[in-house]
């Protein structure tokens, strides 16, 4: 297993696995613009015309309702066959074009127009990965959308920038590709726009595979195996009441507490949580991380742990200047990389996801590579050791200045003096 660690090598792997393609591409995407530039200025659609006139065949598998930059030319590619699946997805939809923004757009982009006769269709398409001759799977939640990777502020160009913030990325390319996630991706390209909430995610170990479709019940399963220590990377991760998942995780810390075993809990994630059941005046679908922490303390203190207890087996942390966007869960046995976000929402077969269940010795490969790059360590036992709080606003070192706590007011929430 390869780890690639930013968007450029992500970018410039993509591009040198579809140029040494002979048989067959399948390229499965949230998003996608034909008209990416690489360093080069060579575009995707070069890169697939180039592959195509090899005698390639081009698979596409994107989402219905999305207004893709210059397809019309792309679907012009011999060998190039595009597929839709249903999905309530309405990003770049025509109402966001209605007025004088439609028209600068359609100057600037040939988009094509896709009804939204769909929108009531559950699901939404998540898979982000590229499929080479059913030899090499890179997976990953890399989107190839140019208005979300064009603001490069670094100087090494290995970081991109968008709102403010700087998106953390990593993907995974396997070779010798298991059968069963040939399969997967076989049957789901050829649902033909069909949305089919039995095709979930295969997740098989890496090098060897099983027939499974129930990811959430791996999920917990790495949970319940943990006898030492927990990391999750998650964008979203806290819909607390009914995430089952996350109260899974609660009740094992509840139970290490219970029984005064050393055992600790590292949550990675973003500021803002997605939450589809808090519609308010200056929050729409979405509330703050400090809203869950409290819950969380509540939970604990209604079970006799108080947050002086708490500290020492959970850590949550986000960054001011970096949005997580991997999906990850390790432990010192085994661990997944997903493209599920860590919500019910993810694990109900309401969207479509694809993870990999990972080995001891790829669960640590990946977990020494986010831990240098997000803690400066690559060093379990230190992850944690700028760490003042039980909620952490992570200073930046790998990435740049350091940041300042907005929740230093919140100080029933304590310290930690003991690290994972």
């Amino acid at each position: 297993m390869i780890i690639y660690e930013n968007y450029v090598e992500i970018f410039n792997e993509m591009k040198n696995m579809i140029l040494s393609s002979k048989e067959s591409i399948y390229i499965f995407s949230w998003l996608f613009d034909f008209d990416f530039k690489f360093n080069n200025d060579e575009t995707f659609y070069d890169i697939l015309v180039d592959a195509s006139k090899r005698g390639v065949k081009i698979n596409m598998l994107l989402i219905n309702n999305v207004l893709y930059p210059h397809i019309k030319q792309a679907k012009s590619i011999h060998n190039l066959n595009i597929k839709y699946i249903d999905s309530p997805c309405i990003y770049r939809a025509p109402v966001n074009l209605a007025f004088a923004g439609y028209l600068f757009y359609k100057k600037t982009y040939p988009y094509e127009y896709r009804p939204l006769e769909n929108f009531k269709k559950p699901g939404h398409f998540h898979n982000k990965l590229l499929l080479i001759d059913n030899k090499e799977l890179l997976l990953g939640g890399v989107d190839t959308d140019k208005t979300r990777v064009s603001y490069i502020k670094s100087p090494d160009n290995k970081k991109y920038n968008c709102n403010n913030y700087v998106w953390d990325e990593i993907a995974i390319k396997i070779a010798s590709v298991p059968e069963q996630i040939i399969l997967y991706i076989k049957k789901q390209y050829e649902m033909d726009g069909k949305y089919n909430p039995d095709i979930k995610a295969l997740l098989p170990y890496v090098g060897n595979f099983r027939n499974v479709n129930n990811e959430i019940t791996h999920i917990k399963h790495i949970i319940n195996q943990a006898n030492k220590y927990i990391y999750i990377e998650a964008q979203y991760i806290f819909s607390y009441k009914k995430n089952t998942l996350l109260k899974t995780l609660l009740y094992k810390i509840l139970s290490n507490i219970k029984d005064k075993k050393e055992f600790s809990v590292v949550i990675s994630t973003n500021y803002i949580q997605l939450d589809i059941s808090n519609v308010s005046q200056k929050n729409i679908f979405t509330t703050k991380l400090h809203k869950y922490i409290k819950e969380i303390i509540h939970l604990f203190k209604i079970n006799n742990v108080s947050p002086n207890i708490l500290k020492n087996y959970l850590s949550i942390t986000y960054f001011n200047d970096i949005k997580i966007h991997n999906k990850m869960i390790l432990n010192e046995h085994m661990g997944c990389f997903t493209s599920s976000n860590f919500l019910s929402r993810s694990f109900k077969g309401n969207d479509i996801e694809l993870g990999l269940l990972l080995d001891k010795a790829n669960s640590e490969k990946i977990f020494n590579v986010q831990s240098k790059k997000l803690f400066n360590t690559n060093n379990i036992k230190n992850i944690l050791k700028t760490a003042p709080n039980l909620l952490i606003n992570c200073p930046k070192q790998t990435f740049g200045q350091t940041t300042t706590s907005i929740l230093s007011n919140i100080v029933t929430l304590g310290t930690i003096n003991k690290y994972v």
